[in-house]
C-alpha cells in the first residue's frame, strides 16, 4: 500500500494497492472532513501481473468512479487516523477502544466454533 500526501492540490490523499486506489482531495478548503472528492480507482488487472508481465508504463490507469459522501455528518475514521499520523493528534477511535472490539469480535467468533457461550473478558490459555 503506498500513501500520498504530498501534491499541488490544496488537500491530495490517495491510497494505492494492488487492484485499486482511493483518492480524497479537497481543492478549496483543507480544514474540511468530508472531501469534495472521493473515489474509487480499479486497475484492469492486479499491479502484481502487470510487474511480472515487465509493462513498459509501469503504472496502470485506474477507472475512476466517484463515492457520494453527501451523508457523511464527521471525519472518518481513516481521515482521523491519517490526522493523527500527521499532526500527533488523537484519532477518533484509539488502539484501547479497538482491542475491546476484537475481544468481542473474537467470542463471537470462539463462542460459534465452541457452540456454547463464552465469558468476556475471554481466558487467554
Amino acid at each position: 500500500m503506498q500513501l500520498s500526501t504530498v501534491s499541488h492540490r490544496l488537500n491530495y490523499r490517495q491510497f494505492a494497492g494492488d487492484k485499486g486506489a482511493i483518492l480524497f482531495q479537497d481543492e478549496i478548503n483543507a480544514n474540511v472532513h468530508i472531501p469534495q472528492v472521493f473515489r474509487l480507482g480499479l486497475y484492469d488487472r492486479p499491479i502484481a501481473d502487470i510487474i511480472q508481465d515487465g509493462s513498459p508504463t509501469g503504472q496502470p490507469q485506474p477507472d475512476w468512479r466517484p463515492v457520494d459522501c453527501g451523508d457523511a455528518t464527521g471525519p472518518s475514521l481513516l481521515d482521523s487516523f491519517i490526522d493523527a499520523c500527521l499532526d500527533g493528534g488523537q484519532p477518533i477511535s484509539s488502539g484501547a477502544s479497538a482491542l475491546i472490539t476484537l475481544e468481542l469480535i473474537n467470542a463471537i467468533i470462539l463462542s460459534g466454533v465452541r457452540k456454547k457461550h463464552v465469558e468476556l473478558p475471554l481466558d487467554r490459555n
